[in-house]
């Protein structure tokens, strides 16, 4: 095969990736948009991004949520408020700095989160049931390998 036909080939190839990487983030912020509709009707994409980090990394400032998830003071702001008036999140004076608050999951957010988890990790369990331990380890590398080209 001549140089020419393998660059064409990749190029082809990597068209189609693009595509299911499309498929894939589209899939992804409709999930978004579902399990935040199952915390709670009124919440949005945005909100449930912001319960997901606070579930992850245990609490933080506004100005650090919305560093770590490309977020906008305001939308910040509107959404931890919106998080509060629903009981999720609750915000305490930070410790080392009395002019900020800290925003934390509140009993009932984690509760929330932590449903939420067990019913979606049910669902993955039974949409991959047919693939074995070895094929879900390799997509599981070629995602790890992918993440971290992108990420150069």
């Amino acid at each position: 095969m001549s140089r020419t036909s393998v660059l064409a080939a990749k190029a082809e190839v990597i068209r189609s990736l693009e595509g299911e990487v499309v498929a894939l983030l589209r899939r992804a912020r409709r999930a978004t948009d579902e399990r935040a509709r199952v915390i709670d009707p009124s919440l949005t994409a945005a909100g449930f991004q912001v319960l997901a980090h606070l579930r992850e990394h245990g609490g933080g400032s506004q100005t650090q949520i919305g560093d770590a998830l490309g977020m906008d003071k305001g939308t910040v702001s509107r959404q931890v408020q919106v998080l509060c008036e629903l009981g999720l999140v609750g915000r305490t004076e930070d410790p080392t700095d009395r002019r900020a608050l800290v925003v934390r999951l509140s009993d009932e957010g984690e509760q929330r989160i932590a449903q939420l988890e067990r019913s979606r990790r049910a669902a993955y369990v039974a949409r991959f049931d047919t693939w074995t331990t070895e094929e879900l380890g390799d997509l599981v590398e070629q995602l790890s390998r992918y993440n971290h080209t992108l990420g150069r």
